[in-house]
């Protein structure tokens, strides 16, 4: 489970066991979170978010969540530039989810996903409801590792200004050498 914004006294919640928490703060509200079931083997903060490197029935895989200011006024594009090398210094496959503040046909998002060989993973449609809902906006991604398979949903907004997304993901089915030969 991935968090951005997260407003909540994370550190007083109390999870399940065998669930772990790594959370990274980057000022008062932009507090990001990533909650999981599978054995963390590494973890680090980066300058806009949170990583975990998991143990997970897939493989050992990385999780990232961040949360990116708004295009303008607040300089997105500075914040992705500081950005790409902390992700790409990331050992892969790479599952990069997040308030990313942008369309899915942004430069930034075709930036990101180019640069952790990754693509986003359709499905959520409108993720954002603001000013009286009036505003609706699909900016909340969720990027995949290449190759591997995604389902989305979109779940309720449970009193927030975004969607709740749930994502499935998978590798690809591969045939042994064996059973290709049988």
């Amino acid at each position: 489970m991935t968090l951005q914004e997260a407003r909540l006294a994370l550190q007083d919640l109390d999870l399940p066991l065998g669930w772990d928490m790594h959370r990274c703060a980057d000022g008062p509200v932009r507090l990001t979170a990533i909650l999981s079931r599978h054995p963390v083997r590494a973890r680090g903060c980066l300058s806009s978010g949170s990583w975990v490197r998991a143990e997970t029935p897939e493989g050992d895989l990385t999780v990232a969540t961040l949360h990116l200011y708004w295009p303008w006024p607040r300089g997105q594009h500075s914040q992705v530039r500081r950005l790409l090398p902390e992700l790409a210094a990331l050992p892969g496959p790479i599952l990069l989810t997040g308030d990313m503040n942008q369309t899915p046909w942004s430069h930034t998002l075709a930036e990101l996903t180019e640069n952790t060989g990754t693509y986003r993973a359709r499905g959520a449609g409108v993720t954002y409801v603001g000013a009286a809902g009036l505003v609706r906006l699909p900016i909340d991604h969720l990027l995949v590792p290449s190759g591997w398979l995604a389902e989305v949903r979109r779940l309720e907004r449970w009193g927030a200004d975004h969607h709740a997304l749930a994502l499935s993901v998978s590798r690809p089915y591969r045939r042994s050498a064996r059973q290709a030969a049988e």
